[in-house]
């Protein structure tokens, strides 16, 4: 123990050589204990040293009370200033001044301006950190899709017999959208029309117009889940929803416990919390 502080008192007083001191330095960083005896052991010189300044002050103060006025000899006082200006230099060492360099004038460069979805006018303020084109970004990757098992043929006895939801159907799995809402233009508007329609509009980033069509579908047995959560993503995809009130309308849909999509919504939770 002895030997420790002894080592840290020559590295205080700069007595280290320099291979020495940069394996100390590099321990002072990876040791917590080390660190906290260095900087006790620093104070304590400190104190020491300002000990030692007070008693000399007073001693010349003495030595002036007894001699007549005037006799303090000069050399006393070049020994309290020089001694005062070394505690000074040694453990209060002046700090060097970091410098930032400027930015040159020509490396700044104008970011691009995003553009906005079809359906979304440019002047709607964004209300969050997430761009228009973010936030319809977001909304396509967390969409639920028709799968293949909704395909369904109205005459089972001649399945090549295809009708027009079949076809408009066979467009939509093939991306092919705007011809998957021509095909159902003029047909009924049944749930199955309706729910392959409101997902073409979905694709093509027309949110308000697929938003009205999910609305409709959240009272049908079938699609009421996936037209409640695609409409949910509708709003966020118009960029009019801030991020937080979005993460708490996920959050609250994910612990819906009749929501059978909740994993869902606990997923986009999380996600628009990290951005």
């Amino acid at each position: 123990m002895e030997n420790l502080y002894h080592h840290i008192e020559s590295y205080l007083l700069n007595e280290l050589p320099a291979p020495e001191k940069a394996v100390f330095e590099q321990a002072l960083q990876q040791d917590s204990e080390l660190a906290r005896a260095t900087e006790a052991h620093r104070e304590l010189m400190r104190r020491m040293e300002a000990a030692r300044l007070r008693g000399v002050v007073q001693a010349a103060l003495q030595d002036q009370s007894i001699k007549p006025a005037g006799r303090l000899r000069w050399w006393w006082w070049l020994l309290i200033t020089g001694g005062i200006s070394f505690m000074v230099f040694m453990f209060f060492p002046k700090q060097p001044k970091t410098v930032i360099p400027a930015t040159p004038k020509e490396n700044l460069t104008e970011e691009p301006i995003a553009e906005a979805p079809r359906d979304t006018p440019v002047s709607v303020p964004v209300q969050s950190g997430l761009s228009v084109r973010q936030w319809a970004s977001l909304a396509q990757r967390h969409q639920v899709k028709p799968s293949s098992t909704t395909l369904r043929t109205s005459n089972p006895d001649h399945p090549a017999e295809k009708t027009v939801l079949d076809n408009a159907q066979e467009a939509y799995f093939q991306g092919r959208f705007q011809e998957t809402l021509k095909m159902l233009q003029d047909v009924p508007a049944d749930e199955d029309v309706r729910y392959f329609r409101a997902n073409a509009l979905f694709k093509l980033h027309r949110f308000s117009e697929a938003e009205k069509e999910f609305k409709v579908l959240e009272s049908s047995f079938q699609y009421q889940h996936e037209a409640r959560w695609n409409r949910f993503l509708c709003s966020l995809g118009t960029g009019k929803v801030g991020q937080e009130k979005a993460r708490k309308q996920a959050l609250a849909m994910a612990n819906d416990e009749n929501f059978e999509l909740h994993e869902f919504a606990a997923e986009l939770a999380e996600e628009l919390r990290e951005k």
